[in-house]
């Protein structure tokens, strides 16, 4: 069984559950993502919004790294929820591409999820179960008046350092490629305005 979701079909749009304020371009706008693909070091001197300090939404700033006590409370959520999978106390469907909605969702049709917006653009961050409860994520988003991308970065250590720019999706609203996002990976979802060179994520998952 494939791996790789089918989740452009469960919504054409997604509803932003958060906003924020416009966010200003950054006094030194950040390379180009072509550029920014590759490993990273969070830098809280970087300018707001650029590759190495992204707007964390929501006003989120602190959760750019998690604490210890953080990465060991969403590992052991996501311990939980893939327990409650594996027992059906969900109803999720397993060996399936799409589960049904829980109320850990903004979506119908996948097994956890996250939507965010600013002002500009929105994007979600979802994931889905295999056949042997592993956790995968995938992203998307849509930005009407903007050239954007959406992609994801994957933390090993809570967001101190990070792979970034995975499964890069170019001025569409269609589904990224998923990646594992298991106990002991921290995934966001991230979209980078290519006018304004501005970008904002969720927070680690």
């Amino acid at each position: 069984m494939t791996i790789r979701l089918k989740l452009a079909a469960v919504l054409a749009a997604v509803a932003a559950a958060t906003t924020l304020g416009t966010l200003a371009t950054p006094a030194n706008a950040a390379s180009p993502v072509q550029a920014a693909a590759g490993r990273h070091g969070y830098n809280p001197q970087a300018p707001l919004g650029s590759f190495d300090n992204p707007v964390i939404i929501g006003g989120n700033q602190q959760l750019a790294v998690l604490t210890p006590a953080q990465r060991a409370a969403t590992d052991q959520a996501k311990i939980k929820l893939a327990a409650e999978a594996k027992n059906h106390e969900e109803g999720t469907q397993l060996n399936t591409g799409m589960q049904p909605t829980t109320e850990h969702n903004c979506n119908l049709g996948v097994y956890w999820d996250q939507c965010d917006s600013v002002s500009w653009g929105r994007w979600t961050l979802a994931t889905t179960l295999d056949r042997n409860h592993h956790e995968w994520a995938t992203q998307q988003g849509y930005a009407a008046n903007a050239i954007f991308k959406t992609y994801m970065d994957r933390s090993y250590d809570g967001g101190s350092t990070w792979d970034g720019i995975i499964s890069t999706v170019v001025n569409t609203n269609a589904w990224g490629e998923p990646i594992y996002d298991g106990p002991g990976n921290w995934v966001r979802a991230c979209i980078y305005n290519m006018d304004t060179y501005v970008v904002a994520c969720d927070a680690w998952h």
